[in-house]
């Protein structure tokens, strides 16, 4: 399935080809107070040659669409669930196949709901909160 409302970065490293992957759903909307609140996501793809790009482009379509189907969890419920989903269908989509076995993918993820914000992230990739004069990692 293509999916073509999340971007590809182009800043940074120079690279063969750019493995990143982001999304901001949903999209048509900045509402705050919207029940499953505003779901923001960076993947950053690795395994060169084999498939990080197809690894982080999977684990933000999975996440957003995990994450905006369970409307019956908690917040931290759906994310975590969103984040495990997309780690099963990315080990399951290339199982058995030698050259796809180093493909994988970092996530960061934060929702905004209200006054409040949730994160999740697997990987070395952070999340950081300016505020005032300072840089924090979370």
């Amino acid at each position: 399935m293509k999916i073509n409302y999340y971007g590809n970065s182009d800043k940074g490293m120079v690279r063969e080809e750019n493995q990143d992957c982001f999304g901001k759903f949903p999209l048509d909307s900045n509402d705050l107070s919207n029940p499953q609140g505003l779901l923001f996501i960076v993947a950053d793809g690795m395994g060169g040659h084999a498939k990080g790009k197809d690894a982080s482009n999977l684990a933000v379509d999975a996440i957003q669409q995990i994450y905006f189907e369970k409307s019956n969890k908690s917040i931290p419920e759906k994310i975590k669930l969103a984040f495990q989903t997309a780690n099963t269908k990315i080990f399951n989509r290339y199982l058995g196949d030698q050259q796809f076995q180093k493909m994988g993918t970092t996530a960061s993820a934060i929702i905004l709901h209200q006054n409040k914000a949730t994160i999740a992230h697997v990987g070395d990739s952070r999340i950081y909160r300016i505020y005032q004069d300072k840089i924090e990692q979370l």
